[in-house]
């Protein structure tokens, strides 16, 4: 196998439009964007004679110590794309590159190289692919069964931000980019086309064909075929406000991706678009993402694969995002589209007034998934910039939409109190107590007590997240609503807050 395909397909794990677009001010990595009156072009450069070929000694060695590296350290931080490949061409400047919008050159502001937005996970689980394109949302994949795929960690072959004033156009008006380089025996990728359309960085499909498509769809009577999993809850802010975190899972295999020239080249088209509405049917928020694999950018090289079961490391099976809103109800309606065919969901919400009570409990989060929280200097300008993850004690839990456990799987209850006293010495005590109760029978099969908070309290925060293991293999099989309480001792007490979940 070509050692070097695996980790070149890695490419494809940051967000794409179907059509590249004008952006302002966004943080996608790859689709061309307008930022400040100037178009923004990622670009790739290859040597020619490495851009299909296999790592050398070296190269591989360097493959095998990151593996390694991170292996070593058990459920730990994230793999960040390694340089060990040297077919990236890094050194070009302004004078190198050549760029035409609709045939004419234009003036290069500036070239800027670019940090890769994906990366490799370790957790509990086992291993998987992660990737970002917006400020708030993540991609992931399914954990693969092959023994050998973690030795490919993800390599950054690095991509290159092309800068310029773009000529006056229409709005809605589309261009094509070609990008050349004065070098010889060197491949260039970069996106044909962009579109002059407005939107911010938290819904790069806006406008787009593609983002109508599923605009339509979202809207239709069509029976939807892409089955969708889905939980969502509400965390607090610093501030004490709420913010929404969705969580949705869907089988990989059911998204449409074609493979061309036998398993060389992988392409698929992957987006969600969520739609919030308030209760009089008027619009209050709106999001969009696009995963995996545009036909006109970097090409997914798989080299020598012998059948199609490494589509696995790229089309995703969750995504993960936040959303803020004014307090009141809403109907969040999402739609997830392959290009072919379509899986929605429509899911309620009621973000509560915080302000007006003394001790505030969040929702409660199912979770299998943890690991070790990542080093803030390790992951800077790596992850979602507004994505805040669900953190504990110094370990980082995910939400699963998949409610439904085996006897012997992790099973984690993660809330958060929000105590606006603070957590100085004058500030009252915070209990907290938890039951679960099996919803067919009524009897409470887990009865916590009154628990004391200070292990999980952090100095100068109001928020306490809190996490409680639950043991799966003492629950028989049946339906379960966990239920959690917070008190303090000034004397108030919370709202119960309950998550439903399945033994089977």
């Amino acid at each position: 196998m070509n050692p070097l395909g695996p980790r070149l397909a890695l490419a494809s794990g940051l967000s794409f439009s179907l059509v590249p677009l004008v952006f302002a001010q966004t943080e996608s990595s790859l689709a061309i964007r307008v930022e400040s009156n100037q178009v923004l072009v990622p670009t790739f450069v290859f040597d020619k004679q490495r851009s299909g070929g296999s790592d050398t000694p070296a190269e591989f060695r360097c493959v095998e110590e990151s593996a390694k590296a991170l292996q070593e350290k058990g459920i730990s931080v994230r793999q960040l794309p390694a340089k060990c490949w040297g077919g990236s061409i890094r050194d070009l400047t302004p004078k190198d590159l050549r760029l035409f919008e609709d045939g004419t050159e234009q003036t290069i502001q500036s070239v800027t190289l670019q940090r890769a937005r994906w990366w490799q996970l370790y957790d509990n689980y086992g291993f998987h692919r992660e990737y970002s394109g917006t400020p708030t949302g993540k991609w992931s994949t399914s954990d693969p069964s092959d023994p050998v795929a973690p030795w490919w960690p993800p390599t950054d072959v690095g991509s290159y931000v092309i800068a310029y004033a773009p000529p006056q156009s229409a709005k809605g008006s589309c261009h094509r980019i070609k990008v050349s380089v004065d070098r010889r025996n060197v491949v260039v990728y970069n996106r044909s086309e962009y579109c002059n359309v407005q939107h911010t960085p938290f819904d790069p499909l806006e406008g787009t064909k593609f983002g109508q498509q599923m605009e339509s769809d979202l809207a239709s009577q069509t029976k939807p075929k892409i089955p969708i999993l889905a939980q969502s809850g509400m965390f607090f802010t610093d501030s004490g406000a709420l913010r929404v975190h969705l969580v949705l899972e869907f089988p990989w295999n059911s998204l449409h991706r074609e493979w061309v020239n036998g398993y060389d080249h992988l392409f698929a088209t992957v987006g969600i678009l969520g739609m919030v509405y308030r209760e009089d049917g008027t619009l209050a928020a709106r999001f969009s993402d696009q995963a995996c694999c545009p036909r006109d950018a970097l090409p997914w090289n798989y080299g020598n694969v012998v059948d199609a079961s490494y589509d696995i490391y790229e089309i995703p099976a969750r995504y993960e995002t936040q959303v803020d809103l004014a307090p009141g109800d809403y109907d969040l309606r999402v739609i997830l589209s392959d290009g072919k065919k379509f899986g929605r969901i429509s899911i309620p919400l009621s973000v509560e007034n915080t302000d007006e009570e003394p001790l505030n409990l969040s929702s409660v989060a199912l979770c299998k998934r943890y690991h070790r929280v990542d080093p803030p200097s390790y992951t800077e300008g790596l992850l979602p910039a507004k994505l805040v993850p669900l953190v504990s004690k110094g370990i980082e839990f995910t939400p699963t939409a998949d409610t439904s456990f085996k006897k012997r799987d992790p099973l984690f209850a993660y809330f958060e109190v929000y105590e606006p006293h603070g957590t100085g010495a004058a500030a009252p005590t915070v209990q907290f107590q938890l039951r679960i109760t099996n919803v067919e029978t009524s009897e409470v099969k887990i009865e916590s007590g009154l628990r004391p908070t200070g292990e999980f309290l952090q100095a100068g925060r109001n928020v306490i997240s809190i996490v409680q293991e639950v043991a799966t293999h003492d629950l028989p099989k049946g339906n379960y609503r966990l239920e959690v309480q917070a008190t303090d001792s000034a004397g108030h007490h919370t709202l119960w807050r309950a998550a439903g979940f399945t033994i089977r």
